[in-house]
């Protein structure tokens, strides 16, 4: 279980997080390559998750499906059950369970599971629809213990898929005046949040890129 906090910049503080992150007495360091990340987020009918993420619920829960690298690429995806209670969350994972094939022009095309692939993550998608891509660049940090890990995500953009019976990623919307910074530890750690904000220009605030990507800009 952890803790995960996130601020909103804009793409004109880049420079100045990241110079900030190499100051700090955390001693942060790259553990990764920058790489894309596409999410493919699954609701109910109804869009409870969405409702959820407005609303603020104390308890939520998103189920999505995320891969690597461009959009359009074939790739290996995983599913992931991510789970909220408060400022904890905590992720039930099917690694590579699926395969992805965005060029398809079907959702039985586009979304395959592999010949093994685990009679629970099928159970977990079931009764959902396929209702918004994410799709993001992200940037890795982590303290010199690799207690506390900093993400940034930037050049986001999100296809609604809510209206369309087939895949869509023609139709998308470009939100670049947004660079997301999330904190995250362990709940054991909890404690190392306070250097996080005394040395980080880093306000916590609610913010969720599957909300983002379904509603009017500027709505939350």
């Amino acid at each position: 279980m952890r803790i995960e906090l996130k601020e909103i910049f804009k793409p004109r503080d880049l420079t100045h997080i990241e110079g900030r992150l190499k100051l700090s007495t955390l001693r942060f360091h790259q553990p990764y390559p920058s790489r894309r990340i596409n999410s493919l987020y699954f609701d109910t009918i109804n869009l409870d998750s969405l409702e959820e993420s407005i609303e603020g619920s104390s308890s939520r829960k998103k189920v999505r499906l995320r891969w690597y690298g461009k959009e359009v690429s074939p790739s290996l995806a995983t599913l992931e059950i991510k789970r909220k209670q408060g400022v904890f969350s905590w992720k039930k994972l099917y690694a590579n369970q699926f395969k992805v094939i965005p060029a398809a022009v079907s959702w039985n095309n586009f979304i395959t599971p592999r010949r093994k692939c685990n009679p629970s993550a099928l159970l977990a998608v079931k009764n959902l629809r396929p209702t918004s891509i994410v799709s993001y660049e992200r940037k890795y940090f982590a303290s010199f213990e690799n207690k506390v890990r900093i993400t940034i995500d930037w050049n986001l953009r999100t296809f609604d898929q809510r209206h369309s019976s087939k895949p869509n990623l023609r139709l998308g919307r470009d939100h670049l005046n947004q660079i997301i910074v999330e904190a995250k530890v362990h709940a054991a750690d909890q404690g190392l949040l306070d250097t996080v904000f005394n040395q980080l220009p880093f306000s916590p605030k609610r913010f969720s890129k599957y909300c983002e990507s379904l509603l009017p800009q500027n709505y939350l």
